[in-house]
């Protein structure tokens, strides 16, 4: 399944890279449990080994690939893109989008509809909690 979301930050797009990569990066698989915590899931999720790539510099912002495995039932893995990009001279797009897979559910069953939503829940949750850590991040840098 496709999920994007997205979220704005209000902050100007190169300090918001900063803050990114200084606060959140490190603890990306730390944020990404947090996010699924609560969501139902028969066995609590473990720390997460997610694969950050490179950032990838584009004309308008950042693009970062992520992807982890599923690494308890029902949790899925996903294959992703993190996108910083300006709106505005003080607002940054922070979105989220790629493609998502549960081996331990049957494709186009009801629990698979359910894992669904549940992913779509817990990734805007990742991104509010992104959103909240650059923005503490950035009001300590002042």
């Amino acid at each position: 399944m496709f999920v994007q979301e997205f979220v704005r930050i209000e902050a100007p797009l190169r300090d918001v890279i900063v803050a990114f990569e200084d606060a959140v990066l490190p603890r990306f698989g730390d944020l990404l449990r947090d996010a699924w915590d609560g969501q139902g899931l028969e066995t609590p999720v473990p720390y997460v080994p997610t694969a950050i790539g490179s950032r990838r510099d584009r004309d308008d912002g950042v693009a970062y690939a992520v992807s982890w495995p599923a690494t308890v039932p029902l949790f899925p893995a996903f294959d992703a893109d993190i996108e910083l990009a300006e709106v505005a001279d003080r607002v940054t797009h922070l979105e989220f989008a790629g493609l998502t897979h549960n081996p331990a559910v049957e494709p186009w069953s009801a629990e698979d509809r359910r894992v669904n939503r549940q992913s779509m829940v817990a990734i805007d949750r990742l991104l509010r909690s992104i959103a909240t850590m650059v923005e503490c991040q950035l009001k300590s840098l002042r």
